[in-house]
C-alpha cells in the first residue's frame, strides 16, 4: 500500500501516515495506538493471566511523537491505553505487541487505599501495574546518588505532579533524599530508575 507495509506487518489497517499525522493534532508528547492482534495472545509468549487463567486479549500498540516520529516505547502513554481498556466493564489484564517486538503486560492491583477491589467503584484510585523489557540497572554511587536527588529530579519533576503540584514545589528539595529508595542507570546511561517509598509514591500521585 502507499505507507509500504504489506497487510500482515501487524500495522493499523490505517497506515503509518495516517498515525503520524493524528499524532501531530494531537500534539502530545507521544500518542498510543492501540487495536487488537490479528495473532491471540498465547500462554507460551506472555505467560498466561496473572491468576493461572487463560490467556490475556493482546493487542498491538504503536507510539508516535508529536513531530509525527515513531519511538519504540513509551511507559505514560501503555499507562494511559491500559486505563482505557482495564477497569470495570473491562480486562484485569491485557498484553501489548510493541513495534520492537517486545510483550508489554498490564494488570490491574490493589487500591491506593486498600479498599474494595479493582474495578468495583468504591473509592480509591486504581493501580495498574505494568512489565516493560528488562534492563540490568546499576546502583548510582553516593556521591552521584545525592546529587541527583538534590537536584537533578527536583529540577525534572517540579510543576510536574499531578495531584499535589502545589505541595510538591514546596516539598521538592528534600521530597527524593526523603523518599528515595534507590537510584540506578544503565550502562549507557541513558535512563534514571527511581524506586521510591510506597508513601512517596503515593505523595506524587
Amino acid at each position: 500500500d502507499e505507507d509500504g507495509m504489506e497487510p500482515s506487518s501487524g500495522v493499523s489497517s490505517r497506515g503509518r501516515q495516517w498515525m503520524a499525522t493524528v499524532a501531530r493534532e494531537i500534539n502530545q508528547a507521544e500518542t498510543a495506538f492501540v487495536w487488537p492482534a490479528r495473532e491471540p495472545s498465547t500462554a507460551a509468549d506472555d505467560g498466561g493471566d496473572v491468576d493461572g487463567g487463560p490467556s490475556p486479549p493482546r493487542y498491538e500498540i504503536r507510539f508516535y511523537t508529536c513531530t509525527g516520529v515513531e519511538v519504540d516505547l513509551c511507559g505514560h502513554a501503555t499507562l494511559a491505553a491500559a486505563s482505557t481498556l482495564l477497569g470495570p466493564g473491562g480486562h484485569r489484564v491485557v498484553a501489548f505487541g510493541a513495534n520492537n517486538g517486545e510483550l508489554l503486560r498490564a494488570a490491574l492491583g490493589a487500591r491506593a487505599n486498600g479498599r474494595g477491589a479493582p474495578g468495583d467503584g468504591t473509592g480509591g484510585a486504581l493501580r495498574i501495574s505494568l512489565s516493560f523489557p528488562w534492563k540490568d540497572v546499576t546502583a548510582l554511587e553516593r556521591d552521584e546518588f545525592d546529587l541527583v536527588t538534590g537536584s537533578v529530579l527536583p529540577r525534572a519533576f517540579a510543576g510536574a505532579s499531578s495531584g499535589n503540584n502545589s505541595w510538591f514545589k514546596i516539598k521538592q528539595t528534600d521530597f527524593f533524599v526523603r523518599h528515595a529508595l534507590m537510584i540506578g542507570t544503565t550502562d549507557t546511561r541513558e535512563d534514571l530508575f527511581v524506586e521510591l517509598s510506597e508513601e512517596g509514591f503515593d505523595l506524587l500521585g
